[in-house]
């Protein structure tokens, strides 16, 4: 697994330059190479936009708040207007960042968050109702929904968010024994006493 430079996050700053090990760590060493633009800024910028639309940490990625149709958006918008989103190197890097940059525990928690923000939507976006259509013969007949079902659907949220918690608290941990390592003494932020 190869890991991103946490005490420099600045997309002002050349991604290159804080995280060299990329340039020859493959796929992302594809982006470098092609790059010729001055100081690999075209690339670096890709870089910072594949860390945009990939890693879960709210804390360092604001953008992951957004669901990723809106992140992609407005990176496009404001940061990288000039990318091109189907470039096989860059998708390449895009579908390589979580399995070759994020541990496993991050990859669950990025999971778990996208599965949550498209159940929001889905529940903004339908009406909710609980009655069935039932098919007796010739005749189509509805049967209208039920408290217990309503209830059974608040237990299943309750359940849902339950586990979005536990897989959020491994996170944090996993993400504090990543920094910590090298000796480095842990921001309170880090630690988790911000929160």
């Amino acid at each position: 697994m190869i890991k991103i430079n946490y005490r420099l996050l600045d997309q002002a700053t050349n991604f290159w330059e804080i995280n060299p090990q990329f340039k020859i760590y493959p796929p992302f060493h594809l982006l470098y190479e092609k790059d010729k633009s001055k100081d690999k800024d075209f690339s670096s910028r890709q870089m910072w936009t594949i860390f945009f639309m990939c890693d879960p940490d709210e804390h360092d990625n604001i953008f992951y708040r957004m669901a990723y149709g809106e992140r992609k958006k407005v990176l496009s918008e404001t940061f990288v207007k000039d990318l091109d989103w189907d470039d096989a190197n860059f998708v390449k890097c895009l579908e390589a960042y979580p399995l070759e940059c994020m541990t496993a525990v991050q990859r669950a928690y990025a999971e778990e968050k996208n599965q949550l923000q498209k159940r929001a939507k889905l529940i903004a976006d339908t009406e909710l109702t609980l009655d069935t259509t039932e098919f007796l013969g010739d005749k189509v007949v509805v049967v209208k929904g039920t408290a217990t079902q309503i209830n059974m659907l608040q237990k299943d949220s309750l359940s849902i968010y339950q586990k979005y918690q536990k897989i959020e608290e491994e996170f944090i941990k996993d993400k504090q024994s990543i920094r910590a390592k090298g000796g480095s003494k842990l921001t309170k932020s880090e630690k988790g006493d911000l929160w």
